[in-house]
């Protein structure tokens, strides 16, 4: 092909998307009920389409019947790699949910403009777009300036072990930038809050409860550090779109039977944290709540069990990606606007891999894990398009 060929194909990219293969794909990818850790028929219908179109396809088995995909097409070389990452699972749709749903929750109905089902948003959209974008490039024969690499991954609505296990498997290590399709009303999402959760254990002593101060009730400790929790200011620097950092109980448990005073009690917690701040910076804070009530028990006991770190980041608004996916979004009209992203995300992960990520994708996440969840038409074009000139203009 020529450099003039490959100029012209690149240039009109982005108009070759054809709405009923995007829409029809997302129905395809609903109607499979991806619920982790039951991923196989989904991995496998991945694996399928990406050889239909011709493009190289490799898988990394995690766990029994549950695989990360990485597709990726070749560029020229004159500029480094672009990854597209999403996920293939999903949560799942509870007995007490289902009568809410006006559908089948895996349905894919259509219906005001909008695809329902559970992952329609979250994030089968954006998997879609991305997945047709790159084999608009493939079956026209545009190479593009860098590779083009697609990952899906498992276990993201769980632990995110699918993304932590692609690091490691040699798949992407040349990868630099990603952009992570989760659902973000089409605004760019440069900055990420961080999460860590673990369990606190608070100990206490036996006795009688038909005896008054026997014993020493860990509920009760568990009781003043929690209320010591919600009343503490967590040191910051307020982020500008992010604002400050949070934590909050999510469960809680103790004792071991109705007559016996508890001698534990055992909460999880969940905290937030904004650019700036660690994980460790947010579990010291709470050992500082530790002595405060140390000093007013004399004997108070706890300890922490840290089950995961997501650290918080951002990312330049002069960094490339920035610019190229703020000029993709101009190039259909759509006025780039910038944000940060509440939840955490693969991307979050993918960073201490030194990957470089905004989060851009169709779909709402105040409609993701509940009744109803979905996916607006418009949105899921416009996604398709931008992620076209991406390719073609990286």
């Amino acid at each position: 092909m020529s450099s003039a060929g490959t100029a012209v194909s690149r240039k009109n990219a982005k108009d070759l998307v054809e709405n009923a293969e995007v829409v029809g794909l997302v129905q395809d990818l609903v109607r499979i009920p991806s619920v982790a850790p039951k991923e196989k028929a989904i991995s496998e219908y991945l694996v399928n389409y990406f050889e239909r179109m011709g493009i190289p396809v490799k898988t990394q088995e995690l766990f029994p019947e549950r695989v990360n995909i990485v597709a990726r097409l070749k560029g020229t070389g004159a500029s480094e790699p672009l990854m597209f990452s999403s996920h293939m699972d999903v949560v799942p749709v509870s007995e007490a949910e289902v009568p809410l749903w006006h559908c089948d929750p895996f349905s894919g109905e259509i219906k005001e403009g909008f695809i329902w089902g559970r992952g329609s948003a979250d994030m089968k959209g954006g998997l879609a777009a991305s997945m047709v974008a790159m084999a608009i490039l493939a079956r026209n024969k545009i190479q593009p300036n860098g590779d083009i690499v697609l990952a899906v991954t498992v276990d993201e609505e769980v632990l995110k072990r699918g993304a932590e296990g692609l690091l490691q498997s040699g798949l992407i290590d040349d990868v630099g930038h990603a952009v992570i399709c989760e659902p973000t009303k089409m605004v760019m999402h440069t900055s990420c809050r961080g999460r860590t959760w673990g369990e606190i254990t608070v100990l206490g002593k036996t006795g009688h409860t038909s005896m008054k101060g026997i014993g020493t009730n860990a509920i009760d400790r568990m009781n003043r550090l929690l209320s010591l929790m919600a009343s503490h200011e967590i040191p910051h620097t307020p982020h500008p779109i992010l604002g400050g950092p949070h934590w909050q109980p999510t469960m809680i448990s103790g004792g071991n039977t109705p007559g016996v005073v508890p001698d534990w009690c055992k909460v999880t917690v969940d905290a937030r944290m904004v650019p700036g701040q660690t994980s460790v910076q947010m579990w010291e804070e709470i050992e500082k709540l530790f002595a405060m009530v140390q000093q007013e028990t004399g004997d108070f006991k706890a300890e922490i069990k840290v089950a995961e770190k997501r650290e918080p980041w951002q990312t330049p608004s002069e960094d490339k990606l920035v610019r190229v996916l703020g000029n993709a979004c101009e190039s259909i009209g759509l006025s780039p606007e910038t944000s940060g992203f509440v939840a955490t995300t693969d991307g979050s992960i993918f960073r201490t891999g030194n990957i470089v990520g905004v989060i851009f994708g169709p779909g709402d996440l105040g409609r993701c894990h509940l009744a109803n969840e979905a996916l607006p038409i418009d949105e899921l074009i416009q996604a398709t398009k931008i992620y076209a000139e991406m390719m073609c203009k990286w």
